[in-house]
Order: C-alpha cells, then sequence, then structure tokens
C-alpha cells in the first residue's frame, strides 16, 4: 500500500492535476470539418508572425487557414506560472490578430471572435459559431 501511495506521488507530481488538455490530435480531427484548409502553425511562425513571446505559456496551439484566405481560426494558450504576463500576451496576440485583418471583408468576422478562459487555458475562437467551437474544444479539457 505505501509503494502504491508513492508511486500515486510521483504521477501527480509529473502530469499534475489541473486541467489539460487531452489527446490535441483527436481535437484537430473533430474540428477538421469546420476549420477546412487549416494548418497549425509551429512555434517559430508564432513568434514571427505575431511576435507572441511562446516561453510564457505551457503550450500554444494556432490553427489557421492555410493559404490565408479566411480569417477562421483558432488558438488554445495553456497559462504559465506568470498569470499576468500570460493574460498581456493573449491580449496583444488577439490584438495583432485583428490588425492583420483590418480592411478586409472578413473584418467582421473577425471582430466577432470570441476569447473564454477555463481553468489554466485561454481559448480564441474565430468562427461563424464560435460558441460551438469553444464547447467541442472545452470536451477535450480534463
Amino acid at each position: 500500500m505505501k509503494s502504491f501511495i508513492l508511486l500515486l506521488i510521483a504521477i501527480l507530481s509529473f502530469t499534475g492535476c489541473d486541467k489539460k488538455l487531452k489527446n490535441y490530435d483527436m481535437l484537430s480531427t473533430s474540428l477538421s470539418n469546420k476549420f477546412k484548409n487549416h494548418i497549425q502553425l509551429k512555434e517559430e511562425e508564432v513568434k514571427g508572425i505575431y511576435n507572441l513571446n511562446t516561453r510564457l505559456f505551457k503550450n500554444v496551439i494556432i490553427n489557421v487557414d492555410n493559404e490565408n484566405k479566411s480569417s477562421e481560426m483558432y488558438a488554445i494558450f495553456e497559462l504559465g506560472s506568470d498569470y499576468d504576463s500570460c493574460i498581456e500576451e493573449v491580449e496583444y496576440f488577439i490584438e495583432q490578430y485583428k490588425r492583420s485583418w483590418e480592411n478586409s471583408e472578413q473584418m467582421k468576422l473577425v471582430n466577432n471572435g470570441i476569447k473564454e478562459e477555463i481553468g489554466d487555458y485561454i481559448i480564441y475562437v474565430v468562427n461563424e459559431n464560435p460558441n460551438e467551437i469553444i464547447n467541442e474544444i472545452k470536451g477535450f479539457i480534463k
């Protein structure tokens, strides 16, 4: 019994007990019908395009249109230990994203984007049905 408790403590210290994004691949597959022709940006692209300090976060997932024709996208930010800096960085990202679509016919869609904080995550969605997408993403956060 003592070894079981020690094993459980060891597992929790490595995995944590806060909400985690489970199986991003399954989420990506689930959302692929709603976000056609989209790609997940690599960390270097996120830094270069949006000047985002990704080191503040435990994880950043940004999925955008591969041809930059549609403003529809989703971003999932897993917050790091410096909560205030993470919030500022997400706000900066959203501002940069909106600015990149200024004066385009996509601006109305971008202005209707929704940001929601769930536990250690901030989700930002630009889509015709952003609440539906956010609810789907929530199903993958445990």
